[in-house]
Formats: C-alpha cells, sequence, structure tokens
C-alpha cells in the first residue's frame, strides 16, 4: 500500500486560516479511512496462509534431490555458497575442491530457493560422507548452505 504525504505551501490570512483547518481535518479523516481499508487486505493476506507454498516447496526439495544424484552420477558435483556483493571464495575453499574434487558454487546476494539449495547440498554432504568419511567435515567452510543442519541431523 503506498503513503502519500501532502505537502502545503500557501500563506493564509487569520480569515482563511478556519475554512482551510476544516478541509485539513476533513482531509485526515479520507486520509485515515484510506489507511484503514488498505490494511485490512494486509491482514486478510497474513492470516490465510496459501497452501500451494507447502506443495511448492516439496517439489523444489524433490527436484533438488534427483539434481544433486545426477550431478553425483556425472561427477559434476558443486556445493551452493551463498555469498553477497563481493565473492567470498578463499584460497581454502580451492583447496577444498580440488582435494575432492568437488566445485562451489557461489551465488551473489540473489541465490537459489532455500528449500532447494539446502537439499541440494545435503545430497552432497551425504555423498562426501559415504565417500571420505567424517574428515571433509572439518576441511569445509561453515557458512556452506545447508552445513549446520546438516551437521546437526547427522552427527
Amino acid at each position: 500500500f503506498a503513503i502519500f504525504v501532502f505537502v502545503n505551501t500557501e500563506v493564509f490570512s487569520q480569515t482563511d486560516v478556519g475554512k482551510h483547518y476544516r478541509k485539513f481535518v476533513t482531509m485526515k479523516k479520507y486520509f485515515f479511512l484510506l489507511l484503514l481499508f488498505s490494511s485490512f487486505g494486509t491482514v486478510a493476506q497474513l492470516s490465510d496462509p496459501n497452501p500451494k507454498v507447502e506443495e511448492i516447496a516439496k517439489v523444489s526439495i524433490q527436484k533438488a534431490n534427483a539434481d544433486a544424484e545426477k550431478d553425483i552420477k556425472n561427477k559434476t558435483i558443486s556445493i551452493f555458497l551463498q555469498g553477497g556483493i563481493v565473492p567470498t571464495k578463499t584460497n581454502s575453499d580451492l583447496d577444498f575442491s580440488k582435494k575432492y574434487s568437488i566445485g562451489i558454487t557461489e551465488f551473489g546476494c540473489v541465490g537459489l530457493d532455500r528449500n532447494y539449495s539446502v537439499a541440494y547440498n545435503k545430497v552432497i554432504f551425504k555423498y562426501l560422507d559415504r565417500e571420505f568419511g567424517k574428515t571433509w567435515r572439518s576441511e569445509i567452510r561453515k557458512d556452506m548452505i545447508g552445513f549446520t543442519e546438516y551437521i546437526t541431523s547427522n552427527n
């Protein structure tokens, strides 16, 4: 919704002040009513969740799992990293990538869907556990998408 601000730069004589004050009060009432009615739609949207959100999340996770398994099979494995405005890859990231033959895909400010990224990385983390045991866990960056969730559920 939008908020409008009115600035009046006119100079009024003493006799005009009362007339313009009544207009201001009337305008203030209309503005209040506008805000009141526009807020009902916002509250209604917040209280009525979209049932398709969970369905979309499930599809996203299923696709991520399938994509990760396909990448493992094709040996084109990558781990997703959420970056920022400035790239955050380090030399230790490159060392990890070479040692385990895994790419690191860094997203900038706006990455993939979080559900997709976490699900994809969790499949890759399971693969790393299966292939290399738990030694890789001490070498990977702790801010890889979904790493903390994976460690807490697979300790």
